[in-house]
């Protein structure tokens, strides 16, 4: 990319586009994107050596600002649908309360399952740590860190953790 007045304003060089999973999270697709930026960089030196490379016009139009990131955002509300929950797990590494403590939830997946008689945020199911979500969907968590432990996955954290059916997170103990 140019160098324009603004931010991010310049003319494109080279451009890619890559699909983003539907349970890819933000480390896997940075990663993803690290390899893939260099690969442009190595193409655009090449075209700009070779004398091949056309400048492209940004689409102004098209553009958005991110503000930065901050710990709000990852605090998990079991209110919003099953897909809003997962994507802040995916985009930002969610946490909840349970019992007191912080649990950090790394990665998740929908079910495409119910629960018409749970309370929002109430788990469902201890064997394999479904959560009710706002819209009545089920969500699952995968990769978790307790407070105070190391990332994990959910099977070795619930082989060391008895969760009970019906224990609502972000509620005070």
């Amino acid at each position: 990319m140019q160098m324009g007045e603004g931010l991010d304003t310049g003319d494109m060089l080279i451009k890619r586009s890559t699909e983003i999973g539907e349970n890819e999270t933000y480390q896997e697709l940075y990663s993803r994107l690290s390899d893939m930026g260099a690969e442009v960089l190595m193409d655009t030196i090449s075209a700009i050596e070779n004398g091949t490379i056309a400048p492209e016009k940004q689409d102004d139009s098209l553009t958005c600002y991110s503000p930065m990131i901050t710990k709000e955002m990852s605090a998990i509300d079991f209110n919003k649908s099953a897909a809003e929950v997962h994507n802040t797990i995916r985009g930002v590494t969610g946490f909840a309360m349970l019992d007191g403590k912080r649990l950090k939830i790394f990665a998740s997946a929908l079910t495409g399952k119910t629960s018409a008689d749970a309370a929002n945020g109430e788990i469902v199911d201890t064997a394999s740590f479904d959560v009710k979500c706002g819209d009545g969907q089920i969500i699952r968590f995968l990769e978790v860190q307790p407070e105070g432990k190391k990332r994990m996955k959910v099977s070795d954290f619930l082989r060391g953790n008895k969760l009970s059916t019906g224990k609502i997170f972000n509620q005070e103990v």
